[in-house]
Formats: C-alpha cells, sequence, structure tokens
C-alpha cells in the first residue's frame, strides 16, 4: 500500500510540473480539469488509505481468531495426551509391574485403562516385542512391532525417562496411520520396559470433528515432521498450488512437538478487501465526475469572460458579474492609457535627443555595446574631416585618430578604464590624446564619456596651443620633482636603517641588562662556562651557596669545584650528553669554601651561536640538595626498620592463628568425643524405652515412658543443634546440591508438626506460590530450617492454625529466589525483645524458657543456614496477635528424575522380614552393651536371629566362621 501511494505521488508530481512549464500553454479549461485532479489525488489517497486500514483490521481481527481457535485446539490436544499419559505413568509405577511374573495381574488395569479412553494399550519389551495387548485376546500369540517411527519414539522414552508421543506412521498389515503414545517403565535392576497406546488418525479426526469453524476456515493436526495427522473444515481445491499459502496461524505442542494450523480460504480472505475496493471506487468515482461537471462549467464562462477582455471593445462590454475579471478590466485600460502617454514622451525625447545631437558645438559620436557607431554630428566631421563611412565601427576610429600601434595601446587601455567608471551614468573626464584628422593633422583634445543605455556617447573638446605648451613644461618640471622626490626618500630610508639598527643595540644591550638582573636575583645558582670549560660567569646564589669569591672562580676551570668523589658514570655520562648537544641532568659531590662536602644537582646546557650553530657556552643550573639526600636515607632507615616491624607481627598474627586452629580442632575434637558418649547412652534410654512399650504396660506405666521417651528426644535435638552450630562456625557444614520438589519438603514440615498442632486444636496450612516444580539445593537443610520455624510457631500457639508459606520472589534463567513465611496466631513479641532473636541461646523473654523450654539455639541455627544458602532471614511480630518468620533463599533450576518405585501401604518392614528372612542370621557389632542390647531385641522381634560381638576384629572373625 506504501509503495503504491509513493507512486501515485510521483505521477501526481511528474504531471504538476509539466502543468507548470511555461513553455507549453494549455487551455482554461484543461487548466482546471488538471487543478480539479490535483485537489482530488490527497482524497484518493485518503480513501485508499483509509480502506486499506479496514481491510488490515478485518484482518487483523482473522488473526486473532486463528490464533485463539489454533491455542483452543492445541489445549484440547495437550490436555487429553496429559491425561493419557498421567495414566500411563500411574499403570507404569505400579508395583504390579516389579515382577514379569506378575504380568497377567496387569491385563485387569489395562483392560480399565482402555475403558476409560477408549484406546488400547501394549505392554513391551525395550525391542518392541509385546507382552500385552488389550487388542487381542489373553494368550493369543503376539507380533513384535516393526515401525521405524514407533521404535525411535520408545528409544528416546528409555533415554529421556519420560513420556513421548511419535510421528505419524502407517500400522502394520497397510491399515489406518497411527499416533503411538510410550512411557517408560524403569525398575532397578531390570531392563526397561514399555507402555504403549496406538492412536488411528480417524480417531483424532473425528475428535477434530467436534471444533466449531466459521465459513471458509480449516484447522489441522501434523506431527513434529509435518505430515497432517487429521484435518477438519475447508478443502482446497485441485487447482490449489500451495496449501501452505492459506495458513495463517501455526501453534506447536511444548508437550509434543505436534502442531495445529489454522487456514482460512483465499476467497474469505479476498472479501474485505474487494469489498473496500468497491466502496473506495464508487466514491471516488462519484466525486471525479461531479468535480469534472463543476470545474467545465466554471471554465466555460471563465473563457468567454477573458475572451472579451481580449477584444478591443471590451471595455464597452457589460460588466462580468465578477469582482476579479472587472478589477482586471479597468487594470489593462489604465495600462493601455499610461502605455499611450510613455510612447508619446519617448516619441518626443528621441526627438529633442537628435536635434541636440546634430546641432551640438562638439564633436561627438554614439556607438552602441557592439562598437558600431550609430551616429556622429556634424561638427565631428568639421573638426577632424571623417564622416559615417569613413568610421563605420570604433576600431576603424582607433586606427586613423591613433595610427602609432604603442599609443594607441595607451588610449584603447585608458578608454576601457573610462567606460568602466561611466557605467554608472555620470560624466567621465578621460583624459587628453593626440589624434590625427583626415587632413593628417594632428589634434590635442580632452575626451568626455556618458553612458546613454548601453550606448556610449564620446565627446571632443580642443585643447588651445598656449596650453599644450604650458602642459608640456608643468610634465617637465613634475618629472624633476618627483626625481628629486626619489632623492630625498632614498635618503630618509638610510637615516631610517641607522635609527633602526641604533634601537635594535640598545633594545639587546636592556634585554642583556634585564638578563643579568635576572639571573643576579635568582635563587637558582646559575654558572656560565665558555667551550672549554673555564667559567665565565657565576651569579650570588652560586656565591652564597659554595662561600667562594667571585674572583676566585671566574676564570678557572670547574674542576676547582669538584671533591673527587663524583662516580665516574656521572662525568662520562655528562661528557657524552654534551657531546651530542643535550641537556645533560645529574648530581655532583662538589667541595665548598670550608671543605664540606655538599650534594648539588645541576642540569646542563649547551648554547649555540645564532649564524653558525657552534656551541660557545654552557649553561649550568646548581641546587644543593644535601639536605634531601640526608632525610631520604634517613626515611629509608625507618622503611627498613618498620618492614621488620611488619615481619614481627606477621609472625606472631601466624603463632595466633596456629593457636586458634589448634583451639577449634580442639573444640571439634571435644564436641565429637561429647557428642558421642552422650548419643550413646541416649540411644540405650530409647532404645530400651521402646523395647519397654512393646511389654504389657498399665496406663501410668506407658504415661512414665512417654515423658521418658519425650525427654531423651527434646535431649538429643539440643545436642543435635549444638553440634549444628559448631560445625556452621567452624565452616565445617557443607550444603548439598541434588534435584528436588518442593512441595513434598513442605508437606514432610507438616507431617512432623501435624501430632502436636492436633493436640492443641492447630489448625496447619501449606500455600504455595506457581513455580518450577524441580529445583535444584539442599532439601535436608531446607527442611530444617522451615521445621526449626514451624515447631516454634506450634510451641507458642495455644489457638488458631500455622501457615507454611513460599513465595516466588524473583525468577531467571539461572534459577529463582524464594520466600519461605511461617505465620502463626500465638503470643507475639514485643518490639523491644525483636533485636534478640536468632542469637545463640538466646530467647525473647527469659520467662518463656520456663513456660514453653528450649535452648534458644534453632533460630540461631536458621539464620547460619540461611547464611549459607544466600538468603537473609527476619521476622515481624505483634504482641497477642501472632508472629510471621521468614527467610530467602535463591535455588537453582532442576531436572526432573524419573519416578521411584512406591511402597504399598500394607508392606510393613516387621512383616516383610518376617515373611521373607524368617530365622536368619544378623551380625551385631556394638561396643556398648545395652546398645548392643536393644539392636539385638528388636532383631528378634522382626523373627531374626541374632550374633553379637563388641569390637571389629572379632566380627571379622564370626562372618569368615558362618554364614550371616
Amino acid at each position: 500500500m506504501i509503495g503504491t501511494q509513493a507512486r501515485v505521488a510521483t505521477a501526481v508530481r511528474r504531471w504538476w510540473l509539466s502543468w507548470r512549464d511555461p513553455a507549453q500553454p494549455v487551455s482554461l479549461q484543461r487548466y482546471f480539469t488538471r487543478l480539479f485532479w490535483a485537489c482530488l489525488a490527497p482524497l484518493v489517497l485518503l480513501a485508499a488509505g483509509l480502506a486499506w486500514e479496514r481491510v488490515d483490521a478485518v484482518q487483523s481481527r482473522q488473526d486473532t481468531l486463528a490464533a485463539q481457535l489454533a491455542a483452543d485446539v492445541l489445549a484440547r490436544v495437550d490436555q487429553a495426551l496429559a491425561t493419557r499419559m498421567a495414566a500411563m505413568r500411574t499403570m507404569a509405577a505400579s508395583p504390579a509391574l516389579d515382577d514379569p511374573a506378575d504380568w497377567a495381574a496387569v491385563r485387569p488395569l489395562a483392560l480399565a485403562f482402555r475403558r476409560t479412553t477408549g484406546d488400547d494399550g501394549l505392554l513391551t519389551e525395550a525391542d518392541l516385542q509385546p507382552r500385552l495387548d488389550t487388542a487381542q485376546p489373553a494368550g493369543a500369540p503376539l507380533r513384535p512391532l516393526r515401525s521405524a517411527v514407533v521404535q525411535a519414539a520408545a528409544a528416546m522414552a528409555i533415554r529421556g525417562g519420560l513420556p513421548v508421543v511419535s510421528d505419524l506412521e502407517p500400522a502394520d498389515g497397510g491399515g489406518p496411520p497411527q499416533v503411538a503414545t510410550v512411557v517408560p517403565v524403569l525398575r532397578a535392576n531390570q531392563p526397561p520396559r514399555l507402555l504403549l497406546v496406538l492412536v488411528d488418525a480417524d480417531s483424532v479426526q473425528r475428535r477434530l470433528a467436534r471444533v466449531d469453524l466459521p465459513a471458509g476456515w480449516a484447522v489441522s493436526l501434523h506431527d513434529a515432521r509435518g505430515r497432517q495427522i487429521a484435518r477438519h473444515g475447508w478443502l482446497p481445491g485441485p487447482a490449489a498450488t500451495d496449501p501452505a499459502d492459506d495458513v495463517v496461524q501455526v501453534r506447536r505442542s511444548a508437550l509434543t512437538g505436534h502442531g495445529v494450523s489454522v487456514s482460512v480460504a483465499p476467497q474469505v480472505r479476498r472479501a474485505p478487501v474487494l469489498a473496500a475496493a468497491l466502496v473506495m471506487a464508487g466514491a471516488v468515482l462519484s466525486a471525479s465526475l461531479l468535480g469534472l461537471a463543476g470545474a467545465h462549467l466554471a471554465s466555460r464562462r471563465l473563457g468567454r469572460l477573458l475572451a472579451g477582455l481580449l477584444r478591443p471593445d471590451g471595455a464597452d462590454a457589460p460588466p462580468p458579474g465578477i469582482t476579479e475579471i472587472t478589477a482586471i478590466r479597468q487594470a489593462l485600460a489604465d495600462a493601455e492609457r499610461h502605455r499611450a502617454d510613455g510612447e508619446t514622451t519617448r516619441l518626443e525625447s528621441e526627438s529633442r535627443f537628435r536635434q541636440l545631437f546634430h546641432q551640438a558645438p562638439l564633436p561627438q559620436v554614439l556607438v552602441d555595446a557592439q562598437g558600431h557607431v550609430v551616429d556622429l554630428n556634424q561638427q565631428f566631421s568639421l573638426t577632424f574631416g571623417y564622416t559615417l563611412d569613413d568610421v563605420a565601427t570604433l576600431d576603424d576610429w582607433n586606427r586613423r585618430a591613433y595610427p602609432d600601434p604603442a599609443y594607441r595601446a595607451t588610449v584603447l587601455a585608458r578608454r576601457v578604464r573610462a567606460r568602466e567608471q561611466a557605467r554608472s551614468g555620470e560624466v567621465v573626464d578621460a583624459g587628453e590624446y593626440r589624434l590625427r584628422c583626415k587632413d593628417g593633422a594632428d589634434r590635442l583634445v580632452e575626451v568626455r564619456l556618458v553612458m546613454i543605455g548601453d550606448q556610449m556617447l564620446t565627446s571632443w573638446i580642443a585643447v588651445p596651443t598656449q596650453r599644450a605648451e604650458a602642459d608640456r613644461r608643468r610634465e617637465a618640471q613634475a618629472a624633476a620633482a618627483d626625481a628629486q622626490r626619489r632623492t630625498r626618500l632614498a635618503s630618509l630610508n638610510l637615516i631610517e636603517d641607522a635609527l633602526a639598527a641604533r634601537h635594535r643595540l640598545e633594545a639587546a644591550n636592556a634585554a642583556l641588562q634585564d638578563l643579568t638582573q635576572a639571573l643576579e636575583q635568582s635563587a637558582q645558582s646559575v654558572v656560565i662556562t665558555d667551550a672549554g670549560g673555564r667559567i665565565a660567569y657565576v651569579n650570588e646564589a652560586f656565591l652564597r651557596m659554595t662561600g667562594r669569591a667571585r674572583d676566585s672562580v671566574v676564570g678557572q676551570p670547574v674542576r676547582v669545584l669538584r671533591s673527587g668523589q663524583t662516580p665516574a658514570a656521572t662525568d662520562a655520562a655528562l661528557k657524552a650528553a654534551l657531546a651530542r648537544g643535550e641537556t645533560w641532568r645529574g648530581e655532583f659531590i662538589n667541595r665548598r669554601s670550608d671543605g664540606r662536602l655538599a650534594v648539588d644537582a645541576a642540569v646542563i646546557t649547551p648554547l649555540r651561536d645564532r649564524e653558525g650553530g657552534a656551541v660557545t657556552r654552557y649553561l649550568a643550573l646548581l641546587e644543593d640538595v644535601t639536605e634531601q639526600r640526608r632525610q631520604g636515607e634517613e626515611l629509608a632507615r625507618h622503611r627498613h626498620h618498620l618492614e621488620e616491624l611488619v615481619a614481627s607481627r606477621t609472625a606472631e598474627l601466624e603463632a595466633a592463628r596456629a593457636a586458634s586452629d589448634a583451639a577449634s580442632l580442639a573444640k571439634s575434637a571435644f564436641l565429637a568425643n561429647m557428642s558421642h558418649e552422650i548419643r550413646t547412652p541416649l540411644n540405650a534410654v530409647i532404645g530400651l524405652t521402646h523395647l519397654q512399650r512393646m511389654e504389657p504396660l498399665t496406663a501410668a506405666q506407658r504415661g512414665r515412658l512417654d515423658k521418658i521417651d519425650a525427654a531423651a528426644q527434646h535431649l538429643l535435638a539440643i545436642i543435635n543443634d549444638i553440634l549444628d552450630l559448631s560445625k556452621i562456625e567452624a565452616g565445617q557444614m557443607q550444603l548439598e546440591q541434588l534435584d528436588f520438589e518442593l512441595a513434598p519438603v513442605l508437606d514432610g514440615v507438616r507431617a512432623m508438626i501435624a501430632a502436636a498442632a492436633a493436640t492443641k486444636g492447630l489448625a496447619v496450612r501449606v500455600e504455595i506460590d506457581a513455580m518450577p516444580l524441580w529445583l535444584r539445593g539442599d532439601p535436608t537443610r531446607l527442611r530444617q530450617a522451615l521445621l526449626n520455624f514451624a515447631g516454634n510457631a506450634v510451641k507458642f500457639t495455644q489457638r488458631g492454625q500455622v501457615v507454611l508459606r513460599v513465595r516466588l520472589l524473583a525468577t531467571s534463567h539461572q534459577g529463582v529466589q524464594l520466600r519461605f513465611e511461617v505465620q502463626d496466631t500465638g503470643i507475639g513479641i514485643h518490639p523491644d525483645q525483636m533485636p534478640q532473636l536468632f542469637q545463640p541461646f538466646a530467647q525473647a523473654d527469659a520467662s518463656t524458657t520456663r513456660r514453653f523450654g528450649g535452648a534458644g539455639l534453632g533460630l540461631a541455627i536458621t539464620r547460619r543456614l540461611v547464611d549459607l544458602m544466600g538468603g537473609v532471614v527476619g521476622a515481624d511480630s505483634q504482641p497477642g496477635r501472632g508472629s510471621t518468620f521468614w527467610f530467602t533463599a535463591t535455588l537453582a533450576l532442576g531436572q526432573g528424575q524419573p519416578p521411584a518405585p512406591t511402597r504399598g501401604r500394607d508392606d510393613d518392614p516387621r512383616a516383610l522380614l518376617q515373611q521373607r528372612h524368617a530365622g536368619a542370621m544378623v551380625l551385631v557389632v556394638e561396643d556398648n552393651p545395652v546398645n548392643s542390647e536393644v539392636a539385638g531385641a528388636l532383631l528378634q522381634a522382626a523373627g531374626l536371629q541374632v550374633d553379637a560381638v563388641d569390637n571389629g576384629r572379632d566380627a571379622v572373625a564370626r562372618v569368615q566362621a558362618r554364614h550371616h
């Protein structure tokens, strides 16, 4: 559309330029026609733009509807496949598939799946050899599947451990095309197997036919390779070149890789374009006809009126009724009167000019711009004897009047300059000339020039003979005066040159005095030597610095200042630099007048002659740096001393760190020993309590045992917290990086506090924002942090609820940032007590320890764990209204894992041991007699025989002696 508008605009522009060409006059009617089309062109373009916008809006609505339709159909297909995959994954995880010998029990499950979905299922080996097929009677022989497409999908499912939907492939025996859904059956220590569901393309076609479509629309489903599985709606005719040209929207499934495309018939797509084109054409045609009629009528009337203006009797014509035409008629009449008056005036002026020209008392000639003599008066012929035939051109006059070529060239040059001056309209005096008349006589005349239009009027005035002689004498006197003036100017020039030289000499002396004064008053020592190294000048600063007298050094070689202790390398470098004509910088060890040694920093520069460039002097600037060098040596001694102090302090810090590491190791060893010494009797107490519960007990005895077990579990939890805190502070706590699901972690925390919450009548809820299913991190430490918060929430809440909440704060391609919250309706915390939270062995109120118990380690451990996970921890609370404890953590994105075999509800470990390993001998190695007794009792209660030893040597001997 934009290109069409551009071409129309270019054509209009070319037509407009051709219309405006003054070399191609047109009639008034054609002029109005062109003007009409020029005014109508923007309206036509606007109408075309509006029509195109309407077409674009209709097609945009079609595209939006097609996108919604494709997304809806794809969502239906994905939902159906997801439901089928979920059912197949449930069947694949069934314990009935654990033992190939029990596969006969799988057939009822497969038949139930067929009744639910209407599709037959197959259970095959990895090589697609069927073991079960609901489409065949039980016990019927089953043929292996030979489809390459299904084999590729099966291999992909086994590699990825996830369901796969294959591409379209004809079934065995030349049947209808089919699509396979493959789910892997993975078991430990068993070869992989497959669950397959084959769906006919006809079945997909019937399901796709249920979609309602507008007339002329079609929707098709195709596999990942682009082959059509099913199509519903409009079909292209046999003349269609490429069906893909009619596709409006294509959506591809992220679940299967299959795609859904929506097509629209060409006639349906073109209908809005044709309707808009017809509307625009009708509107433009109507407007054009009306405009052409109006332009034709207006042009005819204006043509008649303009023709009336051109007639000689137009002024007597009746008024046209148009103001502009009347004004033009009046202007034409006035212009005609002015033209007639001007013509009369011009003729009268020309008559007067010619009368004056021919009767003038001076010779005059009128020459045009091309150099032709237009006319000459009678006085010209009488004075010079030439007629118009003799001097027809200005060149003829120049040859006759100025026969000498050199003089003629001078005259012509002066005339050119005079003519340029006369162009301003003034009379110009061109000077005096000597010309030759026709009779051979020479005349001295003055010439006057004036420009009349583009013609030049020349007048000659005769110069008397006495005046000519006087002029020659004046010229000779002027020449003598000029020679005398030039002589006087030469004398003045010589005098000025002498004065300038004197001024330069005085300026040089003043500059020399200023330089000498500057050197004398300079604070820096200055020494100037000749080319041979003898001192020619020293300033006062040098004399003060060295303590010497000027007479004792001027005229002496510079070595009188030396001490003989300057390094030889310094003298060599000085000589090399001066030999190259370069400035040298360095230091000398010189001797003062009193015998003291001093260090002088020197800058020596060679001075060259301006004319020859040879070195004639050396300028040396000296500065006494003895004190600076002494201070530098003192700073060096202090620096060395400081380095020794730093080394000493570093050694002391290393020793202190070694002592700290030794103390930390001793602390770790002590905690490990204490953990073992405390855990061992605690495990004995817990084990004996468990054994005692298995005996017949009264209610009071069982209650006492529950209290003993609770106290032991509480003490064990405190010991675990102390050890965890010690590991974190020692930097020995390492977080694992495992793939896990977040929901089971929160469900586990809720299950752990469910019993205590139910005892108090508290509700426990879990709220999780939408987020990726699989994450990567340390689920154990995450569960421990949440359990610390949740345990405290249950402990300090008497009624209401406890909410476990996870919020998604940010997400990226690397991971997610989560906020974990535990909110309760408990007693709350006073604002003054909030700063004490998350500190080891501290609680908000000392009275809470007496009322609710606790060692004050849970929050401190949680803070350390959150620090390891790269997050922050905090709490919000109001007394009497509850608290919210929270922390943030950044977790990476994880990868899904194949579902682990689930254990049935009736699989009790003790029953399984009694069923599968009754009477088996178990070797128990334990150096604590109580723990050995507890372990033996538990194993014997499960139907096992126990062989107990208290050290490793005896354990090896027992294993070698008998079977366990």
